[in-house]
Order: C-alpha cells, then structure tokens, then sequence
C-alpha cells in the first residue's frame, strides 16, 4: 500500500505548499486487496478534504494500521473538525457543513461512501471541533503478491 499512497499523496504537493502544510505519511508494510483506482478516488477526496478545512500551518497524517483481518487506512487533519451531530451527514450528497465558505458542490464524501461501499469496504469518521478530523477506511488484507488486486 506505501507506494500507491505516496502516489496519491504526492499529488497535493502543491496545494500543501500553497497553504504551508505539512502532510506526513507513515511508513508500512500492509497490503489491501481493492481496486487501485476506485480506492485512488477516495483517497484522492479525502486528502483533498483534509487541505481544504485545515488551516494553513496545519498538518494531515496518512497512515495505515492492522484491524483484525483489514487494513484501516487513514487521513488525520488538525483541522476545523465537525460537530457531533453533524457526523453521519457529512456523506449526504449535495451536503455542506459551511456552503457559504465552500467552493464545492458538497458530494466528494458522497462519493467516498458510495465508492466504499461498491468495494464492500467501510468508511467512518470521527472528528473533535476545534482539534480534527479522522476519516477510515477499511480494507480487506491480502498476502503481497495480492496486493491491491480488483477481484476477479
């Protein structure tokens, strides 16, 4: 997984620079077995998420860890973070939390569950005001030479 999300990653290098962001991503040896690009999307949509609501300075952290029989990858933000009650709405489609300060149309999470979900893989969030925000996803682990593999 380490070379596709450093693939992945290294594309927002210039909005991190334009913001003056760190983004950090945390070594590991795991292997999923997904479809590259749909799991690329969301990757992709949830980085992007992470730069748009960070403040400048700030810092996201991508990172992988063995749950059980998955691999949860994840993209921490020190961002603005989402209230409580607000949680479970953030992957409506056409939703905004602040559509007066968004330049978005609301469906990039949308997107991120509904992709999750054809892979058959789960997406959930937790998030602190004030402190950031995590979004997981989890994916199924394979041997390496499985690696990333769509089924057949």
């Amino acid at each position: 997984m380490q070379p596709f999300i450093a693939e992945v990653v290294a594309e927002w290098e210039p909005h991190l620079q334009l913001k003056a962001m760190r983004l950090k991503l945390a070594p590991t040896s795991l292997c999923g077995f997904t479809d590259p690009a749909m799991l690329a999307s969301i990757m992709r949509n949830l980085i992007g998420n992470g730069i748009k609501y960070t403040l400048s300075g700030g810092r996201i952290l991508v990172g992988c860890r063995r749950r059980g029989s998955a691999v949860l990858i994840e993209v921490w933000d020190t961002g603005i973070g989402i209230a409580p009650g607000k949680l479970e709405r953030v992957f409506d489609a056409f939703h905004q939390l602040n559509p007066e300060e968004s330049d978005g149309l609301g469906m990039g999470l949308a997107i991120v569950r509904q992709t999750a979900t054809m892979l058959g893989h789960e997406v959930s969030v937790k998030s602190v005001v004030g402190r950031g925000t995590v979004f997981r996803v989890s994916v199924p682990i394979v041997a390496p030479s499985h690696a990333l593999s769509p089924p057949h």
